[in-house]
């Protein structure tokens, strides 16, 4: 839940539903956290109606590192945050990335 989330993970999570809200006018698409964790690797890319650039990868990166981890939705709590070790344990069970 945002409540939940500290100032820097609010900024990050606030981020990542502006960018789903750009690119398919939802506030937080299906597999969401993924699609973008999987971008910061490939790099920039069309993402539904918005190209993805350098600019939103930076700043997706930058507020990553601030917060020290990813946000995904967990369905039970809404947005929620994982370290960096937690998230990556969450992808590998969840076989999140395409």
């Amino acid at each position: 839940m945002l409540s939940d989330l500290s100032l820097e993970q609010q900024e990050l999570a606030g981020y990542m539903s502006e960018l789903s809200e750009d690119a398919y006018c939802a506030g937080w698409i299906d597999r969401l956290e993924f699609s973008l964790w999987q971008a910061l690797s490939d790099g920039p890319r069309k993402f539904g109606q918005l190209d993805l650039a350098t600019e939103h990868l930076a700043r997706l990166a930058e507020l990553s590192e601030a917060s020290g981890g990813w946000i995904y939705y967990n369905g039970e709590n809404d947005e929620s945050f994982a370290s960096f070790s937690e998230w990556q344990r969450l992808v590998a069970n969840t076989g999140g990335l395409e």
